[in-house]
């Protein structure tokens, strides 16, 4: 509510130019109030006697007031004054240009600029419908029948037509009807907020997923002219796809990896994008992905790891939704397998994670086309593992899986059978060992990837897929039971445990473990302590990876750890040289830490492995019983 009194200035007749001279014009918030000349007999206002100035009857508001009384009206002046410009019209226009986007999906530069003529199949230019002027009716101004001082100013938000906004003038519905949409998408899938570039893409993949097929299509024009403007509007999407991959270098951290929101979203969109599109179209697209990968043409400029991920993005959602053009045309088999072996030779972790994750869809069709760089791909997975020592390596199990997938064909069986046969390194002795330290890898994805390969591995009937299984490879896989915390893993573990005993005849089985079973066992059977009270398992009966005891170091290890530079090659880690350690607390039997109840399971699980243990042993179980 504003008063009247406070908007134009009401002078009393009969005021003389000194009464005028003293009352101010505006109200102004300050040490002085304002002293208004008010008449007070009852004589109306025209009498001219009623405000002669300097006479009895004439007084000032302020006058015999207290000093708290005037405080209370400056007070009062202050939160006037603030509210009236808190709600004033600039004011209002600033917030609602900064915060309030009104849009028009309906409108598009098509639509805006052409219409069809249905007769002929022509366009011809259609003049711009111009809205009225509502700057005067943003505010409404009412008078207030019980007060004529006061009037009521109320704010009237622009309202947005429903129908408008889904296309439903005529001009619109003769266009593409997501037009004015993407293109406002378009624009902000080049904005400098990373999280508007997002939900760019993320509409701009839903828009393309299912209306795809019309994009850029006019009413009234022949089949013809609609495809050729449908193609030009795919390749101009995909084209903005490729300067994302080349411009974008945002990342983020989602549970234990580094994921690429941006890249990732705008490949998907690719994908939706290249479903819709001609082959000889993809393959050119398919061209640019592979010189972001490779990047042998950027002259002068260092490799950019953000540039290659977003093309082996890109192409790992090309081979998904074009695996037709990826059977059928050696340009883009070939050139995948070049971007996939660059992949995984390069120094960033998640550019070799997305290459491995790249072939494990169309594995089998790769084996079946190009056996001869099966073996080179195997070799480049294997060495790659050699360097994934960094327990923040989340590629670790694409890696694995790929690996899992790639011999789970008897077609690579017999090319690494018949390989181990001129060289030993190659054999499944020497390479199935190298997975071992990565039994207990600090992220659980890497842990699981690893007991999927080894039980892929068992799989294997021939004789010398089975060279591998030893008694270190039968005590690391019973330590995994004991010491996991996650359930899923566990149970992993001890199906992996159950298919290694049963690939080993049970004569076979008794030589090899009859010395590590008096360890396990000990591990298996030490107490669980209380809150504040822990029983910690004996160092000395758990090995590393490299098949050491896992023994406290003394001070001369410790001294000459430091002065030697060169690390043992089997082992996981040193976890006393680590700063963290993931069975610490379960070695220690830290019950408040881990939980008493996982405790449990973990023994539960294990005692299960040691019972399916004793279900294949020979008859003879002297062996078992010297335990006591």
């Amino acid at each position: 509510m504003i008063d009247v009194d406070d908007l134009e200035e009401n002078p009393l007749d009969g005021e003389d130019t000194k009464s005028k001279a003293r009352r101010p014009s505006k109200i102004k918030v300050g040490n002085e109030l304002p002293k208004l000349t008010m008449p007070t007999d009852s004589n109306p206002p025209d009498n001219p006697t009623s405000a002669v100035p300097g006479s009895a009857d004439t007084m000032t508001p302020t006058e015999g007031m207290s000093a708290r009384q005037l405080n209370v009206l400056k007070r009062k002046a202050k939160a006037n004054k603030s509210s009236s410009s808190k709600y004033s019209i600039k004011s209002v226009n600033r917030v609602d240009r900064f915060r309030v986007r009104v849009i028009d999906y309906s409108q598009s530069t098509v639509g805006r600029r052409t219409s069809v003529d249905v007769s002929n199949g022509s366009v011809t230019p259609h003049p711009i419908k111009q809205e009225p002027d509502s700057k005067d009716d943003y505010f409404s101004i009412t008078e207030q029948p019980q007060d004529s001082s006061r009037v009521v100013i109320e704010h009237k938000a622009p309202a947005v037509s429903a129908l408008a906004a889904f296309g439903a003038s005529p001009d619109a519905a003769r266009v593409w009807p997501f037009e004015g949409l993407v293109e406002i998408l378009i624009l902000d899938l080049s904005d400098p907020k990373w999280e508007t570039r997002h939900g760019a893409a993320i509409g701009l993949r839903e828009v393309f997923r299912i209306h795809g097929a019309g994009a850029g299509r006019l009413m009234g024009l022949d089949i013809t002219e609609n495809d050729r403007r449908n193609l030009e509007y795919l390749e101009d999407i995909s084209l903005r796809c490729v300067c994302v991959f080349l411009l974008d270098r945002f990342g983020d951290y989602v549970s234990d990896q580094v994921v690429a929101p941006i890249r990732e979203s705008v490949a998907q969109l690719l994908g939706a994008a290249l479903v819709h599109m001609r082959s000889e179209t993809v393959v050119q697209v398919f061209r640019l992905l592979k010189r972001l990968v490779l990047q042998s043409d950027f002259n002068g400029y260092s490799p950019i790891w953000e540039v290659c991920h977003g093309g082996m993005l890109g192409t790992k959602y090309l081979v998904a939704v074009r695996e037709d053009l990826f059977l059928s045309d050696p340009e883009v088999l070939d050139g995948v397998i070049e971007c996939v072996l660059h992949g995984l030779a390069n120094h960033d972790d998640d550019v070799r994670a997305v290459a491995a994750a790249t072939l494990v869809p169309v594995a089998e069709q790769f084996i079946s086309l190009r056996p001869s760089a099966v073996q080179t791909l195997i070799d480049t997975l294997w060495s790659s593992l050699e360097e994934l020592r960094d327990d923040l390596s989340a590629s670790t199990g694409s890696v694995m899986d790929l690996l899992a997938k790639l011999f789970s064909f008897p077609n690579v069986l017999e090319m690494i059978t018949q390989s181990a046969t001129h060289d030993e390194e190659k054999s499944f002795g020497v390479l199935i060992p190298r997975l071992f330290p990565f039994l207990r890898h600090t992220i659980r994805t890497v842990r699981m990837a690893v007991l999927r390969a080894l039980r892929t591995f068992l799989g294997i009937k021939q004789q010398k897929g089975t060279a591998w299984i030893s008694a270190r490879a039968m005590r690391l896989i019973f330590q995994n039971i004991l010491f996991e915390q996650v359930e899923d893993i566990r149970e992993l573990s001890l199906s992996v445990w159950a298919d290694l005993i049963s690939s080993v005849p049970p004569s076979e089985l008794q030589s090899m473990y009859k010395q590590s079973l008096r360890q396990t066992s000990s591990l298996l059977f030490t107490p669980i302590g209380t809150s504040r009270s822990n029983i910690p398992m004996d160092s000395n009966l758990i090995i590393r990876p490299s098949g050491q005891t896992w023994a406290p170091l003394t001070k001369t290890d410790k001294q000459s750890a430091k002065k030697s530079k060169k690390q043992e090659h089997d082992d996981w880690a040193v976890s006393q040289n680590k700063p963290h350690n993931l069975d610490g607390p379960v070695i220690r039997g830290d019950v408040d830490l881990v939980g008493e109840d996982v405790l449990i399971r973990s023994r539960v699980s294990a005692a299960k492995a040691l019972g399916l243990l004793m279900a294949i042993w020979p008859q003879d179980v002297s062996s078992l019983l010297e335990l006591n």
